[in-house]
């Protein structure tokens, strides 16, 4: 059965906490961190798909993605390998 627009809550209503709660529990680190790791999980399964596919000798981040290295750059190299 297909989903009605009344049946999606709004975003306000969405727990945000328990989203995030499989990363912040095991890890024992706050919600914005866990959120972090949730992204550099999601680049780093995406860079595993994409070199699969292409073979690439190389890959470059740039935009909003090589300001904020630091956090993710760590965490996206341990997944990708």
């Amino acid at each position: 059965m297909p989903l009605k627009k009344s049946d999606v809550p709004p975003i306000s209503e969405i727990d945000v906490d328990a989203m995030v709660a499989p990363w912040v529990l095991p890890f024992g680190i706050g919600p914005t961190r866990a959120a972090w790791l949730a992204i550099a999980y999601i680049v780093a399964l995406g860079l595993v798909n994409l070199t699969n596919v292409l073979d690439p000798q190389a890959f470059v981040l740039g935009g909003g993605l090589a300001a904020s290295a630091d956090l993710y750059i760590g965490p996206i190299q341990t997944w990708f390998t």
